[in-house]
C-alpha cells in the first residue's frame, strides 16, 4: 500500500545543525512556540537526531533562569539528542506496522521520531506519530494487530478498545515531571521519560518501594486517620530529620511526608550519591467508572479505596488498555527533593544558632539592668535628699542642679524597667496578678501619670513646661470593669497617652475611649498630634524604632514603649492596633479580653455575657496607609470593627489571637509575603 497520505501528518518543525549554541537552540524554542526540533536538517540533508523541549529542561534547568553560555555548542551534550526513523516513501502500510511494532518492544524502548524522507534521501518532513499510528490501528483492526504505545508497552490481545494512544498517557510521556500511572492494585499502566531517567537511576528500587508501601499504603491520607497511632508515632516529619551525605545509615528509610499522600525517602542513586525523593500519590479515576451518585464520587475522591504502590522500576503491565478503562487510577509523582531539605537543614541551624544569640542577648539585658539599677538607686536617694535640703541648705542654681539629677535618675529607672520587663515578656517570666479594675478610676489616674511622665521628661531636658492640652475621656455607659492586672494596664495605657501629649502640638487635643469591642474592650488613644509616615508605619512595633532621624530628634524616647505595650497586651490575650495619617494624627486601639484566657473565675462568664456573642470583627492586612484609611472608614459604615496587621508576621498572629470573622488580604507585603500569610 502506498503511503503517499503521510503528508496529511507532516508536522512544521523549526530546523538546527549541532555546531548551534544551547542558547541559539533555546530562542528557537521560544520564537516557534514547539517542543520538538530536527538538528542537521540543512541543505537537504538527512537529519540525524531530535532535540525535544521536555528533555532540554530537564537536563539544563538551573540554566533557564541565568544568561546562556555563548559557548556551550549542542553537540557537546549528546544526552539531548535522540535518534530518529527514517521512513521511505517506498514502504508500505504492513512494513510500516511491523517497524513501529518491532521498535516499541522492549524494557526500556520508546519509539523515536519518524521522519520521511524522499526516493533521493532528502527529507520531506516530521511525522505526527500519535495521529498516524491511531490511523494506522483504525485500517489494521480487522486484523486484531495493536500497535504499541509511544511509551514502549506490549501489545494488547484482548478484545477491541479505544484507538491508541490515549491521550492521558500521550500527555504524560511529553512532561518533565517523573510521573508514573497506576492502578489502585499495584499494576503500572506508564512511566513517562522524565521517570525512567530519574526514578530509574535509584540503585535499590525495589527496597524504596517497599519502604515507601508502608506509608502510602497504610495512610489513606494523615489527616484522614488512616494511619494507626503505632504507624504515626513511628513515623517522624521529614523536615524533623536532619539529612546529608553523612547519613549513609539513613539510606534507604522513608518518612511520612507533611502533607497527605506523601512520604519521604532517602535514596541511594547509582553514582554513589544519596538523593532525597518524596512520592505522592494522587487519585486519578477512570474514564469509564460508573458513578451513581456525588456521594461515591467524593468517597473515591478522599482516598479511602484500598491502594497499592507498584514498582518503581520500568515495568508495564501488557493489559494497560483494559487498565486504564476498568480500574481505579493513581498518579505516583516523584519529586527531587535533596536541595529543599539541605536549604531546611542549613535553616533549622540557623535558627538555633539565633535563638542562642536572642537568650544570651535576654541574659545580657537582664544582668545589666540590675547591675545598672544598684547604682541609679544610690543616685535617686542621695538626689533626693540634695533637691530636698535634707543634707542642708542649697542655693537656688544647686536645688535646680540636684532636681535634675533626680528627674534624670527617674527617667533612667524608667528606661531600666522597661527592658527588664520586655526581657521577662520575650521569656515568659512575667506573672499577671488579675484581679477587676475599675475602668473610670483607672483611665483618670492614668492621665494624671502619663502627664507626670512628660514633665519628668521635660524637667530632666531643661526644657519648657507642656502646655496643657484638651484631653476628652469616653467611656460606654455599661462599661465598669476589667478583669487584669491593674500595674500592668496601667503601664500600657500611660505608654499610649504619654505618646499621645509628647506628639501633639500645643493647642491640639487627645483623648481615651474606651468600649465594647464584638466580645473585646477596647482602649482606644487618639490625638491630632504629627501621625506616622506611611513608610514606618509597618516597624512602629519593633524594638528601637524612632520616627525621626538620629541627627535631628525633637522628641525623646527609646522606641520601647509601644513594643512592650504589645507584649503586655498580647499576655492579656489581647493586641494593640492602629491608624494614622500624617499631619492629621493617629489612632491606637488596645483590645483586651474582659477576662484574660488564665483567669476562671464567677466574674468571668458574667462578664462574658454582658458583651453578647456577635463577632463584626475583620482583619485587614495591608501596607498602604491610604488604603487602610480607606477600607477602615468603609468597614465602619457597615458597622463592622477593623483590625489592622502590616506585615505578614504580624497578620498571622492577630488572626490567631483575634479570631476574627473575615480577612482581607494584600499580597504585597513586607517581612512575609501575602501568599505564604
Amino acid at each position: 500500500m502506498n503511503i503517499s497520505f503521510l503528508r496529511e501528518f507532516i508536522v512544521s518543525v523549526p530546523t538546527c545543525h549541532e555546531a548551534q549554541t544551547l542558547a541559539e537552540v533555546w530562542q528557537l524554542f521560544r520564537q516557534n512556540g514547539v517542543d520538538q526540533i530536527l538538528v542537521n536538517c540543512q541543505l537537504g540533508r538527512q537529519p540525524l537526531s531530535l532535540v525535544r523541549l521536555c528533555r532540554f529542561i530537564a537536563v539544563l534547568p538551573s540554566s533557564l533562569a541565568e544568561p546562556w553560555p555563548q559557548t556551550e555548542m549542542l553537540q557537546d551534550w549528546p544526552e539531548l539528542l535522540e535518534p530518529v526513523r527514517l521512513l521511505q516513501s517506498d514502504a508500505d502500510l504492513a512494513n510500516l506496522q511491523a517497524e513501529l511494532m518491532q521498535d516499541s518492544i522492549g524494557s526500556e524502548a520508546k519509539l523515536p521520531a519518524l521522519v520521511w524522507v524522499d526516493s533521493t534521501g532528502q527529507w520531506v518532513g516530521l511525522l505526527d506519530q500519535v495521529k498516524l499510528i491511531a490511523v494506522l490501528q483504525s485500517e489494521l483492526q480487522s486484523d486484531r494487530v495493536v500497535p504499541c504505545p509511544a511509551s514502549g508497552y506490549l501489545p494488547d490481545p484482548g478484545p477491541a478498545v479505544s484507538p491508541f494512544p490515549d491521550p492521558l498517557i500521550d500527555l504524560l510521556e511529553r512532561l518533565p515531571l517523573p510521573l508514573m500511572l497506576q492502578t489502585s492494585a499495584g499494576r503500572v499502566v506508564s512511566q513517562n521519560l522524565a521517570w525512567r531517567q530519574q526514578v530509574g537511576a535509584i540503585q535499590h528500587p525495589q527496597r524504596i518501594r517497599r519502604a515507601a508501601a508502608r506509608i502510602l499504603e497504610t495512610a489513606l491520607s494523615s489527616r484522614d486517620g488512616g494511619m494507626d497511632e503505632d504507624d504515626l508515632a513511628s513515623s517522624t516529619s521529614p523536615f524533623q530529620v536532619q539529612f546529608g551525605q553523612a547519613d549513609s545509615h539513613l539510606a534507604g528509610t522513608c518518612q511520612l511526608g507533611t502533607e497527605p499522600n506523601t512520604c519521604v525517602c532517602i535514596c541511594p542513586m547509582k553514582n554513589g550519591q544519596d538523593r532525597v525523593w518524596q512520592f505522592i500519590k494522587i487519585p486519578m479515576g477512570t474514564s469509564q467508572l460508573p458513578v451513581q451518585s456525588a456521594d461515591h464520587l467524593s468517597d473515591w475522591s478522599t482516598s479511602r479505596s484500598p491502594f497499592k504502590l507498584a514498582s518503581l522500576k520500568f515495568n508495564p503491565d501488557p493489559n494497560w488498555r483494559s487498565l486504564i478503562q476498568s480500574e481505579l487510577l493513581w498518579l505516583v509523582w516523584a519529586e527531587d527533593m535533596t536541595e529543599q531539605q539541605q536549604l531546611a537543614k542549613e535553616l533549622a541551624a540557623k535558627n538555633a544558632d539565633l535563638i542562642q544569640l536572642n537568650r544570651l542577648k535576654d541574659e545580657f539585658l537582664a544582668c545589666i539592668s540590675h547591675e545598672l539599677k544598684t547604682p541609679l538607686t544610690a543616685v535617686l536617694g542621695m538626689s533626693s535628699l540634695l533637691k530636698d535640703q535634707q543634707m542642708g541648705s542649697l542655693n537656688e542654681r544647686q536645688s535646680h542642679y540636684a532636681k535634675l539629677i533626680y528627674q534624670g535618675g527617674r527617667h533612667l529607672v524608667a528606661i531600666v524597667n522597661n527592658i527588664l520587663d520586655l526581657t521577662r515578656t520575650e521569656t515568659g517570666q512575667l506573672e499577671l496578678l488579675l484581679e477587676p479594675i475599675h475602668i473610670s478610676t483607672l483611665c483618670q489616674q492614668t492621665y494624671e501619670q502619663a502627664r507626670q511622665v512628660i514633665e519628668s521628661a521635660e524637667q530632666a531636658r531643661d526644657a519648657e513646661p507642656v502646655p496643657a492640652l484638651n484631653f476628652r475621656l469616653e467611656i460606654q455607659p455599661d462599661l465598669d470593669y476589667i478583669v487584669a492586672d491593674e500595674l500592668r494596664l496601667r503601664q500600657m495605657l500611660t505608654n499610649l497617652l504619654s505618646n499621645a501629649i509628647k506628639f501633639t502640638e500645643p493647642g491640639g487635643a487627645f483623648g481615651l475611649q474606651v468600649e465594647a469591642w464584638e466580645g473585646w474592650i477596647a482602649f482606644t488613644v487618639w490625638d491630632s498630634g504629627i501621625g506616622i509616615p506611611a513608610d514606618k508605619q509597618h516597624l512602629i512595633f519593633q524594638k528601637f524604632q524612632q520616627l525621626e532621624q538620629p541627627l535631628t530628634r525633637q522628641f525623646q524616647g527609646t522606641g520601647l514603649g509601644l513594643v512592650l505595650t504589645q507584649q503586655l497586651a498580647r499576655l492579656h490575650g489581647g493586641d494593640v492596633t492602629f491608624t494614622s495619617t500624617l499631619g492629621k494624627g493617629s489612632r491606637f486601639t488596645l483590645l483586651l479580653p474582659p477576662v484574660p484566657p488564665q483567669a476562671d473565675s464567677s466574674f468571668a462568664a458574667e462578664t462574658r455575657s454582658t458583651l453578647g456573642e456577635r463577632n463584626r470583627l475583620l482583619l485587614i492586612i495591608e501596607a498602604d496607609a491610604e488604603r487602610l484609611t480607606e477600607r477602615t472608614s468603609q468597614l465602619a459604615e457597615l458597622g463592622y470593627r477593623a483590625v489592622i496587621a502590616r506585615s505578614g508576621t504580624e497578620a498571622i498572629e492577630k488572626a490567631r489571637r483575634l479570631q476574627p470573622v473575615a480577612i482581607l488580604l494584600n499580597p504585597l507585603l513586607p517581612l512575609l509575603s501575602g501568599w505564604d500569610v
